[in-house]
C-alpha cells in the first residue's frame, strides 16, 4: 500500500509527538509523551466502577475499597479513589509482566495525586513491588514532609532516598509527581531524580540506608500495586490518583518542566 506524502507526514508527526522521548522539556501545550510507555492508567469510567483499564494492555484489578470516582479528576471528572481507613489493603494491582523487569534500563514513573490526608512522614504508597518471599521490595510513597523512594534487595541492603522537607505538594490539591532513574550506563554515574509539579527536588539518604552506587533498581517479576500499602507503618495512599504512567528505557524529564496539561495520548494502531 502506497501512502501519499500528506498522509505519510501526518503519521510521522503523530509518531513523533506520541512516542519520541523528550529530554528535559515539555511541549508548549504541557503534554509530554515518550516512547517506551509500559503502563498508562487514565482512571476513567463510571462512578463506583472497579475496572481500571491499562492502555498498554496489562490486566488490572481493584483491591479493597479502591474505586473510580466521577467527583474529582485532574483532566476529566474521573480518577482512582482510595478511601480513608482502609489500612494498607486498598489499591490497584497490575499483573506480573516482563515489562516491569527493568534490569539496567532507565525508567520513569509519574502520576497526579490529590491527597486527602497524610498521617505520617512516611505516608501512603504510590507504587510498590513486594515479592511474597524474600527481603526485597521497592516503593515510592508520599508523606507529610517528604516523598520517599526505598529499595531493598534480597541481601537486606537498603537504599532509601527522601526529598527535602516540604517537597511533597499540598493536600486537597492536584500535584504532579515524577520519579526518574537514568539506568546503568557504562562510564556514567546513575542518576535518580524526583520532580514535584515540574520542579526538581533535593534528595538525601535516609538514616537507615546505604549509599546507592549502581546496584540495579527493582528487577521483580511480580505484580505491581498502585496506592496499596505494605504494612501498618506504610499505609495505603488516601485520596485520588490519576494519569499513572510508567516509561521504560527513557528519562522522560531531566530538568525542570511544565507539568502535563491534558491526558497522555497514544497513537492508535
Amino acid at each position: 500500500m502506497c501512502l501519499s506524502k500528506e498522509v505519510y507526514m501526518r503519521v510521522y508527526r503523530q509518531i513523533k509527538e506520541n512516542y519520541m522521548p523528550v529530554k528535559g522539556k515539555s511541549k508548549g501545550n504541557g503534554i509530554t509523551e515518550s516512547y517506551g510507555t509500559k503502563l498508562l492508567l487514565h482512571c476513567n469510567g463510571e462512578n463506583g466502577s472497579t475496572v481500571f483499564k491499562d492502555e498498554c494492555g496489562h490486566t488490572t484489578k481493584a483491591i479493597g475499597n479502591a474505586v473510580i470516582t466521577t467527583n474529582n479528576g485532574k483532566f476529566t471528572t474521573s480518577s482512582a479513589n482510595i478511601p480513608e481507613n482502609t489500612g494498607f489493603n486498598s489499591g490497584i494491582e497490575v499483573s506480573e509482566s516482563s515489562d516491569f523487569i527493568f534490569g539496567t534500563d532507565a525508567w520513569s514513573f509519574d502520576c497526579w495525586v490529590y491527597t486527602k490526608f497524610r498521617s505520617t512522614n512516611i505516608g501512603g504508597n504510590l507504587i510498590m513491588f513486594n515479592p511474597p518471599t524474600g527481603l526485597a521490595f521497592f516503593e515510592i510513597s508520599t508523606g507529610t514532609s517528604f516523598i520517599s523512594i526505598v529499595y531493598r534487595d534480597n541481601t537486606g541492603a537498603r537504599f532509601g532516598y527522601i526529598t527535602s522537607t516540604g517537597e511533597t505538594g499540598e493536600d486537597s490539591r492536584w500535584t504532579h509527581i515524577a520519579v526518574i532513574f537514568s539506568g546503568l550506563q557504562t562510564g556514567k554515574t546513575p542518576r535518580l531524580q524526583v520532580f514535584v509539579n515540574g520542579k526538581k527536588c533535593t534528595l538525601r539518604l535516609t538514616n537507615t540506608s546505604e549509599k546507592y552506587e549502581g546496584n540495579n533498581f527493582p528487577n521483580f517479576g511480580v505484580p505491581m500495586v498502585i496506592g496499596k500499602g505494605r504494612s501498618s507503618l506504610i499505609p495505603s495512599f488516601y485520596g485520588f490518583i490519576d494519569e499513572v504512567r510508567i516509561v521504560r528505557g527513557y528519562e522522560t524529564w531531566v530538568e525542570n518542566f511544565d507539568p502535563p496539561r491534558a491526558e497522555y495520548r497514544r497513537l492508535p494502531l
